[in-house]
């Protein structure tokens, strides 16, 4: 288990079976889910069929705190001839300060959750240092920074709030900022909705950073404080339990210059610029899943982060230039109706399920092929890149042909002129291509991105380069 889990003992029993409570030891994180060593088993018989099920395990710590456990399996147990039995159970969800059946049933007020990359991202620092020559030092002040909101959407308003720790010593002083995305709603509200706009915003900080981000801890509160000080009311936070893959850029500093941009370089309020992109984010959904997928795999096989990219920008152009060679009426009753013709009144026999598949293959067919989004495409950001992916009509042919020969091989082997170097370099292009896209839809002006592209692209620097 990570570093940051947390280990206690506790009453654990079935979610379906209460009455059976066995004593046990769990040890969970906000990212390492949760694992249980159980004294016992949950169930009397070691049933092949019962293993393999998942379960909701519910448990009660030494000090009275409640905890769910979610899609849990038994992944090992003992039995000791004589002596007694014991079982280790793994969950990769639940909830630390309450007692449910599933996910589904969780709801909060609020929700806190914490972002790698978050605070480097907002720029913003409470602290400012004075050099004074008489007498000579350093005088140090903090205050908290103000508050960012992000908008209000439906019943949740989203902002970033900043915090700080900092750490006094006799010889030393020191100060450590950070910052929290904070999702209110007007009324409790389940996690899920919750969830969705934690992961938007996961995507937005992704484009921003240029790497892969997630939420390294997500804590909820419900409407009604766990008591009241002094007239303060004091609210519980509930642990959101996950089982996330680490980071390959943790031991990495992130500086302003490593970013295409920050929240200090908004030329308008981030209210604005966050709102327009949950607007474009549900038209460009489809798009943009596939280009997040590229930065948040690992799995480094050039030929599947091109033909995924090749993908992402067929569908940005299907959500935001849509089109056909013509339209569907006169398609249909024109040269669909006299092609399928053609294929009935065939003298040689076409057997039924080659029938079918050229009939779906004829609804189709006045669609744009992907040699002509991609020429568009590059053609409405030829202002901004056309130094660095070319002629468009070069670069879509490229492109088209490339995907074509990887998705569609010849059915015996032949030497390939293209390899892995040929992959990476149209792949870097795409992606360059992806992200002018995404910020021009957020409503970057073209002199800003080609300020991004010139100053800010890891991409465009290693393509100018030829790195790829």
């Amino acid at each position: 288990m990570a570093s940051n889990t947390t280990t206690t003992k506790g009453i654990w029993w079935l979610q379906s079976q209460s009455d059976k409570r066995l004593q046990g030891e769990a040890t969970y994180g906000p990212t390492s889910g949760a694992e249980v060593d159980l004294f016992g088993h949950p169930y009397e018989s070691f049933d092949d069929q019962k293993l393999i099920e998942r379960f909701t395990l519910h448990g009660l710590t030494f000090k009275a705190r409640p905890i769910s456990l979610f899609g849990c399996m038994v992944t090992g147990g003992e039995i000791n001839l004589p002596g007694g039995r014991s079982c280790k159970i793994r969950s990769v969800s639940g909830v630390v300060g309450g007692h449910y059946c599933s996910l589904d049933e969780v709801f909060f007020k609020e929700v806190r959750v914490q972002f790698k990359g978050l605070v480097e991202w907002t720029c913003t620092s409470g602290i400012t240092l004075k050099v004074e020559e008489t007498p000579q030092g350093i005088a140090m002040s903090y205050h908290v920074p103000p508050t960012i909101p992000l908008g209000k959407f439906g019943p949740f308003s989203i902002r970033i709030d900043f915090t700080a720790h900092a750490k006094p010593g006799f010889h030393s002083f020191g100060i450590e900022e950070d910052c929290l995305l904070i999702i209110e709603a007007e009324q409790m509200q389940s996690y899920l909705a919750f969830e969705d706009y934690i992961l938007s915003f996961q995507r937005f900080l992704c484009l921003a950073i240029q790497r892969a981000t997630t939420p390294t801890q997500i804590t909820g509160r419900i409407d009604k404080p766990r008591e009241v000080l002094q007239n303060t009311p004091i609210f519980e936070d509930f642990l959101v339990i996950r089982r996330l893959t680490e980071l390959d850029w943790t031991g990495e500093t992130l500086i302003p210059q490593h970013m295409l941009f920050t929240l200090r370089e908004l030329n308008c309020p981030p209210a604005e610029v966050f709102g327009k992109y949950l607007d474009r984010e549900k038209v460009l959904m489809a798009s943009m899943d596939l280009y997040f997928s590229t930065i948040y795999s690992d799995s480094c096989i050039p030929r599947v982060d091109f033909l995924t990219l090749a993908q992402s920008l067929e569908a940005y152009h299907r959500a935001v230039l849509p089109g056909k060679y013509t339209t569907d009426e006169h398609y249909n009753l024109g040269l669909r109706k006299r092609l399928w013709a053609a294929v009935q009144s065939d003298d040689e026999p076409v057997h039924a399920d080659f029938r079918a598949s050229l009939s779906k293959k004829l609804d189709y067919l006045h669609e744009f092929s992907l040699n002509k989004r991609l020429k568009e495409i590059a053609k409405k950001q030829g202002p901004v890149l056309d130094q660095l992916i070319g002629c468009p009509d070069v670069f879509s042919k490229q492109v088209s042909e490339l995907r074509n020969k990887l998705t569609h091989p010849a059915e015996e082997p032949v030497e390939s002129d293209t390899g892995h170097p040929e992959l990476l370099r149209l792949s870097e292009k795409m992606a360059l291509l992806l992200e002018v896209c995404f910020l021009h839809e957020m409503g970057f002006s073209q002199e800003r991105l080609k300020e991004i592209i010139l100053n800010r692209s890891r991409r465009a620097y290693r393509v100018h380069r030829g790195w790829v």
